[in-house]
């Protein structure tokens, strides 16, 4: 969907992640949906305890599976214990799934409607489904689909002015088994789908840059967090990230022993 898919990297460390951003980040001329904003290096490392996280409810109150409820409690006890100010926040238009469907399926139409007209073989059975799906979008489901994304967008910036960040876990669970089409979230069957990309896809709906970061516990793979910043606050989010990792709230395990 071009209008609002973005690259974003993987790496081991905030500050790898930052060497990468600088790399990528900056004015595309060949991109239509490039904009012209400079790019901005990470500032100072600012301390925990100076800082105020948004926890927007109800997004945050749906079922978890248990090692995710276990390291989102421990990341916000951590917060609280290093200074931080944790703030709840109603924020009822940041929902999930909301109409990401209908605000999204139009733009995948136009970009797979020839190829799927000619090669429908050449997708996945699970793709060719959703593709089916996307080209019967209608222009209605069209623009409500827009109103929702613009009603949480403005929502999200309002509450960004109160604090430095809003705060949700990663996923909903930690683990998707291949070959099965749902995972175990609070002792329910959940779609994997929306298990895993329930706080991540309001987000690409926002328009919003965040950082995805292992709380720093024991567990393989180890629970994750989401900080969400404003608009253009990529360098803002990898130094309050560094300050984090800085203060033994997030890290990094090391790799897996292959012995």
């Amino acid at each position: 969907a071009p209008s609002f898919d973005t690259v974003g990297p993987l790496a081991r460390s905030v500050g790898d992640a930052g060497l990468l951003y600088a790399a990528m980040a900056g004015h595309d001329a060949n991109d239509p949906w490039s904009l012209p904003q400079q790019l901005v290096m990470p500032g100072p490392t600012p301390d925990p305890a100076g800082l105020r996280f948004g926890v927007p409810h109800p997004w945050v109150d749906r079922g978890l599976a248990d090692d995710v409820t276990s390291g989102w409690k421990a990341f916000l006890a951590m917060l609280e214990d290093a200074g931080a100010t944790v703030i709840d926040l109603d924020l009822p238009a940041l929902e999930f799934p909301g109409l990401v469907t209908e605000a999204m399926y139009p733009e995948v139409a136009a970009v797979h409607r020839t190829r799927y007209a000619t090669s429908p073989e050449r997708y996945g059975p699970e793709v060719r489904s959703r593709i089916r799906l996307a080209l019967e979008a209608d222009m209605a489901g069209y623009l409500a689909g827009l109103a929702w994304r613009r009603r949480m967008r403005t929502e999200a910036a309002n509450a960004l002015e109160g604090c430095d960040v809003l705060i949700t876990p990663s996923v909903a669970s930690l683990r998707k088994v291949i070959g099965e089409d749902s995972v175990d979230v609070a002792g329910k069957a959940v779609g994997y789908r929306i298990a895993l990309s329930c706080f991540s896809a309001p987000v690409n709906q926002m328009g919003l840059p965040a950082l995805s970061l292992p709380v720093a516990m024991p567990g393989t793979p180890p629970p994750s967090v989401q900080l969400i910043g404003p608009m253009w606050s990529e360098p803002r989010l990898l130094a309050i990230g560094t300050g984090l990792e800085d203060a033994g709230i997030v890290a990094t395990p090391p790799p897996p022993d292959p012995a």
